[in-house]
């Protein structure tokens, strides 16, 4: 590579995020106990998080971790520079406070690649010697991959041996919670049942009145060892409701259940473990011993109560229905219930709370009279936001406005539509018009190439294929309906340029399979014929438009090109399944792709170049789970790529950007300070900047070279 191609690449930067703040699952917050200020945070796909401001800004440190899926962390009493974190891929140590970090996974089994090999889903360290540290397996929000497994360590988590002995406690067990007792013993919650060990090594399931059912939390007054509060589970759907909390004033040889206040509510026949009221999380003030907080950990009961009498009596501290009286919770821009998925009371601040939601970041100082959100900021103007670094969104795909660089539209999971007019400063939510069956993910875009305000969007929901098909003439702002299309997802949209500026008529690549093409008006929307494969890119270049399709049943995918009668035609023999990113700049051509196996045969994945028009394809870069792809718009030579990864597996993190200047000859990192290696998107604006979506992290640009 030229000397001055090696500089502008080594030299590109810094990255720079957008987005509206919070957005994802917060999996885990904790306080730093020598810093007031001091806050650390962790979600299930976007890694840890730190504030040394109260809350107010944060950074994201993800150097070193192998898993961003933060399941817990864990500061060191003594140490301010020393944290744990616990992750689905194992325990993590940092000794720069938080900036980088290194697995510590010796005694721990050999990693997998297609599996978890032991999720820790509980860390803990021991209150008398801080280098002793707990880890129970399991993961206990999925509620999978349990094996009954304690894991110690003595070392400061240099090295791990199992504590509790095969078959001590139950083989499928999950480790919810674990609460260490004065006299050197636990008690343990998994969802077989609570467990009691003088030593860790020998178990005893807890009874004397406490349900032989899944327990999730188990805390105790530090001032009073002898009481002890258990969170139980309800039944999805039974009725009457079984589950909520249980109180014990003798150590846990008995116990009764206390529920006065809670939210008990269970649809009969519901399965939905959402839908029935979950006890959850617990906690208990350090200045009072009889004042204990519980959260309501399921939709229909979201949010935090207190007790001031040892849970005979329980009173909701959140309010954050704005159509009711007495809002007390400030939740920015979300508008969904704040459930309480973390928490963690301030070690020497009596009445100061923070939790982590399905979304938001909220804190109180006023032990629950009031909430305010640590995750985003309110804009000049109603509607805008800005992110403080919180960022724990996933990108679906960008839509860069054609010809104003400071226009793009943000196709969120989750969040939706968002959009923002002045390059990234600001972002507002641009769902006027949407039916709210559709108020999760903006899937596909495309804007008209000249009437420069018309859009077009698919809207819909990521985890089921539903979506509606519609139309706006103010840049994203606000949307009207077009029928005709079937309401599924669609993968792929593209305007005919050729078609009249009054009468556009469009592609649009459904993820059912089939292309379709008609005026946007949706009068007569047609099928394509003669097409193999599922729709995933369309791209107009070199005067036609492009088409990538991936397979499906027994059809492969690969690149079609629309001749001038119409006909797609092949470019060349099928050479991709799972077929992702497709982008063509003159004969150079450009597909990335992931490997699979499918009707016997193994597919690579990687990038793929194509030369000479897509007739002869020759493999580049090999990646495994290779998936966003841009190409510079003023050097078709200049290519980037990411590859993502699944969180199914021991160290599920993709290759990161990668960048070539020479077409895939040679390739360098285009990492950077981009905390994420998960890139889902990657695009260009109309002013050069190059955009990255990653899948945890939000939006993220970088100035042109």
């Amino acid at each position: 590579m030229p000397a001055l191609l090696v500089a502008l690449c080594l030299t590109a930067g810094p990255w720079n995020l957008v987005g509206p703040g919070g957005g994802g699952w917060i999996q885990s917050v904790a306080y730093s106990p020598h810093d007031s200020q001091t806050l650390y945070m962790g979600c299930d796909v976007g890694g840890f998080y730190l504030s040394t401001d109260g809350g107010a800004s944060w950074t994201i440190h993800n150097d070193g971790l192998l898993d961003l899926y933060v399941q817990m962390v864990v500061p060191h009493p003594l140490d301010p520079q020393v944290l744990h974190v616990a992750t689905p891929s194992g325990v993590h140590r940092s000794d720069d406070g938080g900036l980088s970090w290194r697995p510590q996974r010796e005694g721990f089994p050999p990693m997998e690649r297609y599996a978890y090999s032991a999720p820790v889903g509980e860390l803990l360290r021991d209150p008398v010697d801080p280098e002793t540290l707990y880890a129970g397996l399991g993961r206990p929000r999925e509620r999978s991959h349990g094996s009954g497994t304690i894991m110690v360590s003595h070392d400061g988590g240099e090295s791990w041996a199992r504590l509790n002995p095969a078959g001590s406690l139950p083989d499928d067990a999950i480790i919810v919670d674990l609460l260490p007792r004065p006299d050197g013993g636990f008690i343990v919650t998994t969802q077989r049942g609570a467990f009691a060990s003088p030593d860790g090594t020998t178990w005893t399931q807890l009874a004397g009145g406490l349900p032989a059912a899944g327990t999730r939390y188990v805390t105790s007054p530090t001032a009073d060892p002898a009481t002890l509060y258990i969170s139980v589970e309800a039944t999805p759907g039974v009725v009457p409701y079984d589950g909520g909390v249980w109180r014990s004033d003798d150590g846990g040889a008995t116990w009764a259940r206390k529920t006065e206040g809670l939210v008990l509510h269970a649809t009969e026949g519901n399965g939905e473990w959402y839908m029935t009221s979950q006890q959850g999380l617990l906690g208990t003030d350090i200045a009072n011993p009889d004042r204990v907080y519980v959260a309501g950990a399921a939709w229909i009961n979201a949010g935090v109560f207190a007790s001031d009498d040892r849970g005979e009596h329980w009173t909701r501290l959140t309010q954050h229905d704005r159509a009711r009286p007495g809002v007390n919770v400030d939740q920015g821009y979300l508008g969904w219930g704040p459930l309480p998925e973390s928490w963690a009371l301030h070690p020497s601040e009596p009445g100061r709370l923070i939790y982590g939601s399905s979304g938001a970041i909220l804190e109180t100082r006023d032990s629950g009279a009031t909430w305010q959100q640590h995750h985003t900021i309110a804009g000049p103007e109603p509607g805008l936001w800005r992110t403080t670094g919180t960022e724990v969104t996933c990108l679906w795909t960008v839509a860069p406005h054609p010809t104003n660089a400071d226009l793009w539209l943000l196709g969120y999971m989750d969040l939706a539509n968002w959009r923002t007019t002045d390059g990234g400063t600001w972002v507002q939510r641009g769902m006027a018009g949407v039916d709210s069956a559709h108020d999760s993910t903006g899937a596909a875009y495309a804007w008209d190439p000249t009437v420069h305000d018309n859009v077009w969007a698919s809207i819909g929901q990521w985890g089921a294929n539903r979506a509606g098909f519609y139309h706006s003439q103010d840049a994203g702002a606000s949307w009207n309906a077009v029928p005709g299309l079937p309401a599924v997802r669609a993968n792929t949209l593209l305007v005919d340029p050729t078609s009249p500026p009054d009468a556009r008529r469009l592609w649009v690549g459904l993820s059912s399979g089939e292309l379709l093409y008609g005026p946007a008006d949706g009068s007569d929307w047609q099928p394509t014929a003669g097409l193999e494969g599922t729709p995933i890119t369309l791209v107009w270049a070199a005067n036609t438009a492009w088409l990538l399709t991936a397979g499906r049943g027994d059809q492969p995918g690969g690149v079609w090109r629309r001749g001038a009668d119409g006909a797609w035609q092949r470019t060349a023999a099928p050479f991709v399944w799972d077929a992702k990113g497709l982008a063509v700049a003159g004969n150079l051509l450009y597909v990335t792709a992931r490997e699979g196996n499918a009707q016997g045969t193994f597919w690579p994945g990687g990038l793929f170049v194509s030369e000479d028009g897509g007739a002869t394809w020759t493999q580049r870069w090999a990646n495994h789970f290779a998936e966003g792809l841009a190409v510079d718009p003023t050097d078709p030579r200049h290519v980037v790529v990411s590859g993502t990864d699944h969180p199914f597996h021991d160290h599920p993190l993709g290759a990161g950007l990668q960048e070539s200047f020479d077409a895939g000859q040679t390739w360098t990192s285009a990492q950077g300070n981009l905390p994420n290696p998960n890139v889902r998107w990657i695009g260009y604006d109309a002013g050069g900047r190059l955009l990255v979506g990653t899948h945890g992290n939000g939006l993220w640009w970088r100035a042109a070279d």
